[in-house]
């Protein structure tokens, strides 16, 4: 893994002489260095802000400026919100220690008020939920609502949601299966859904695949 980790913009800065000389700007490119495996990214509609995922133990969630080209680390375990009522099976927030953050979703649930749904790999296999109230001016805060653990076994990939609540989790290969198998084109993988009041995921009838990876839905 380099140390080149996002490419955000086209300006050139001058050359910093302390900078490792792989991450130093390279013609038209501006690198933000460190952010330790950068996974998935999602920018905060109508700001300047970028949320980074990071796919190590204790990478976590990365803030990102594009204007300063500057990164920092974001969610540090404070502050907690939990919604027992919704997700009674999570009481406890992610350890910063071995957060380790892979796919991630956003949604606007309300004006400057958005729902993001990221896959933890750290401490337990599970998609963590977080409040993010965004700014333009000063950086958005977030808060951890709950988690969703997934089955027994399974690791999520990517994550997305639908407006009612709803959360889609892609899996890449089932108690089994193999990397070698998906890439010998048999089924490894599915989607797994959860619904608002549902106990847990469940596979989506039809969804197996070859090693199920990314997925997206419509903003409708």
């Amino acid at each position: 893994m380099t140390p080149l980790a996002l490419l955000i913009g086209i300006l050139t800065p001058p050359v910093d002489r302390t900078v490792s000389p792989s991450c130093r700007p390279d013609v038209a490119l501006h690198y933000i260095c460190n952010l330790e495996r950068p996974e998935d990214v999602r920018r905060i509609p109508g700001t300047k802000w970028l949320i980074v995922s990071g796919f190590a133990n204790g990478s976590g969630l990365k803030l990102v400026d594009t204007e300063r080209h500057t990164a920092t680390r974001w969610y540090t375990g404070n502050d907690p919100a939990p919604d027992a009522t919704k997700y009674p099976e999570c009481r406890q927030p992610p350890e910063v220690s071995t957060f380790n953050a892979h796919g991630i979703s956003l949604r606007a649930i309300a004006p400057n008020h958005y729902r993001l749904h990221v896959v933890n790999h750290g401490g337990r296999e599970s998609i963590e939920v977080f409040d993010v109230i965004a700014s333009k001016k000063s950086p958005p805060e977030i808060h951890w609502k709950g988690c969703l653990p997934m089955p027994s076994g399974l690791a999520a990939n990517a994550v997305a949601t639908f407006r009612d609540g709803t959360v889609l989790a892609t899996v890449l290969t089932r108690p089994g299966t193999s990397l070698a198998d998906f890439m010998q084109g048999r089924p490894t993988g599915g989607v797994y859904e959860w619904a608002p009041g549902a106990r847990g995921f469940s596979l989506m009838p039809g969804t197996e695949l070859p090693g199920n990876n990314g997925i997206e839905t419509s903003p409708d």
